[in-house]
């Protein structure tokens, strides 16, 4: 059974955000066909709710047969009618759009990525569907040229993307700066040079991203080939 909560603070009605929740949960499978919910009152009292809240969520989610109300027995989740992702009465384009994005992020986390790399991906499918058929513009920064071409490899498998790599040495201080900077929809830097970027060019901070880059596979094989009487630096 999953957990119900209630946000007080939420515009949304407490019924509504019960039979949200329980409709996310059947369609997301956990919670399953023929399982029971807890009564009224004791959801009442857990959610710190007027029981008349329940039934009202209750009866709405039985008016659309997701749930069955047995006199006696207590409220259970309808076993006869299979539930998808189709558009029914109780389940609105909100909760069924919740739930597909709660499936690809699980399966975003399943193939490695972290919850901040799944946020920059969503922000610039985001971005590149606001933008509909233009290129999504992206600044890369670096002092280092080399990552600057890792970037550049990255996000060459993004569709419709155009990508400048800029040598932070080469930027003009201040308002210059910020001009040259301002047609790109993202600038990405490494988080070495976050800090300095947004606070150089407080105009367009909110475009910056941090991302890490690691070193290239031609660097790591050459690094791998130094011997021990070579100097780096």
């Amino acid at each position: 059974m999953i957990k119900i909560t209630i946000n007080k603070k939420s515009s949304t009605p407490a019924y509504r955000q019960i039979i949200e929740q329980i409709s996310t949960g059947v369609i997301s499978g956990k919670i399953l066909p023929g399982e029971k919910l807890p009564t009224e009152r004791d959801l009442a009292a857990k959610l710190g709710i007027a029981r008349g809240t329940i039934t009202k969520a209750f009866m709405e989610l039985a008016n659309d047969n997701l749930v069955i109300m047995a006199q006696g027995k207590g409220t259970f989740i309808n076993d006869k009618k299979p539930l998808s992702l189709e558009p029914s009465a109780a389940i609105d384009r909100k909760t069924r759009a919740s739930v597909i994005i709660d499936k690809a992020m699980e399966e975003i986390s399943g193939l490695g990525f972290n919850a901040r790399e799944t946020e920059r991906m969503f922000s610039m499918k985001i971005m590149q569907a606001g933008k509909e058929q233009e290129p999504l513009l992206i600044a890369a920064l670096d002092c280092n040229p080399e990552a600057l071409s890792v970037f550049e490899k990255q996000l060459a498998l993004l569709p419709n993307t155009q990508i400048l790599k800029i040598l932070i040495e080469s930027l003009p201080a201040g308002k210059s700066g910020e001009m040259r900077l301002a047609p790109y929809d993202l600038i990405l830097s490494t988080t070495t040079h976050y800090n300095e970027l947004k606070n150089a060019y407080p105009e367009i901070a909110y475009k910056l991203m941090p991302v890490s880059v690691a070193p290239s596979r031609e660097t790591v094989a050459r690094l791998a080939r130094l011997n021990s009487n070579v100097r780096t630096g």
